[in-house]
């Protein structure tokens, strides 16, 4: 890493000490990924180099209701890389970082003083002004209950379903094979299913696993579950393919029919996008 400024230097060891700042813009797609330093030379941080740019921010609004954070930062308009990037960028969330270094610190070490996204841009003269909102506007954002898709929004066997699991559990089944990375079980008891175990579950002990394939006499699952081996006994559930034909299927068992909560009807060749 270069040495700083003798001028750097002198601002940092005075009485008000005054840290580097460093900057990130960057998007999730990974198109943008723009380093910069409020300092006079090029800052090297864990390997990437944050260049020299006529960039400042405001003092970070915050305060103990935990109101969503927000700062302002004002960059020149002659740079070209963040002009561009402003106004080429759309449909991606613009993800801003503020953290701050000692220069003369070996190894380097970053605190980090503001993490959010992009709200709005503006432009003021020869510069743009960065209105940045803190990542806590995530906590505040309504989320939709219910999806509006084909597939039935409750959850297998829970109270919206209507299903008891009891009714559906094949216990005490003694595995004749486990694979050695533990993920592909075998026993005799999984060729005899009524239902797919497909989306279902295994219960050994205290752990459950994900089924993604059932095939004959042999199942897949998603994460291996220690100590489990040949000779162990475990539970198997049946799963759920979310579609109206399964509660059909299943001759509305207990009303699950009636309790369907999918849009069976939504095309899935969308008209919108025809030509």
């Amino acid at each position: 890493m270069p040495d700083p400024s003798a001028s750097y230097i002198a601002g940092q060891e005075a009485v008000l000490r005054r840290p580097t700042e460093i900057y990130r813009f960057w998007t999730d797609s990974g198109a943008i990924n723009y380093l910069y330093t409020d300092g006079d030379i090029p800052v090297t941080y864990a390997g990437s180099v944050y260049n020299p740019a006529p960039i400042k921010r405001t003092g970070l609004q915050a305060d103990v209701t935990f109101d969503v954070s927000k700062i302002t930062i004002t960059v020149a308009y002659a740079d070209d890389s963040v002009n561009t990037h402003i106004n080429s960028i759309e449909g991606e969330t613009i993800w801003i970082e503020v953290a701050q270094i000692l220069r003369d610190m070996s190894p380097l070490e970053k605190q980090v003083i503001f993490i959010g996204q992009l709200s709005r841009p503006s432009f003021k003269g020869h510069t743009i002004q960065l209105e940045c909102v803190g990542f806590e506007k995530f906590l505040s954002l309504i989320v939709p209950r219910f999806r509006f898709t084909p597939q039935c929004n409750h959850m297998l066997y829970d109270a919206n379903c209507g299903l008891d699991k009891a009714d559906f559990v094949t216990s005490g089944i003694s595995l004749l094979t486990v694979s050695t990375n533990g993920l592909n079980l075998t026993a005799t008891e999984f060729g005899t299913q009524t239902y797919s175990l497909v989306r279902g579950f295994v219960k050994f002990g205290v752990h459950r696993r994900l089924i993604v394939s059932h095939s004959g006499t042999s199942i897949s699952i998603r994460f291996a579950v220690p100590n489990m081996t040949a000779g162990s006994i475990i539970d198997v559930y049946p799963g759920c393919t979310k579609v109206m034909s399964k509660c059909q299927e299943l001759g509305n068992m207990g009303g699950v029919l009636d309790r369907f909560l999918g849009f069976r009807y939504i095309p899935t060749d969308n008209p919108v996008t025809w030509q």
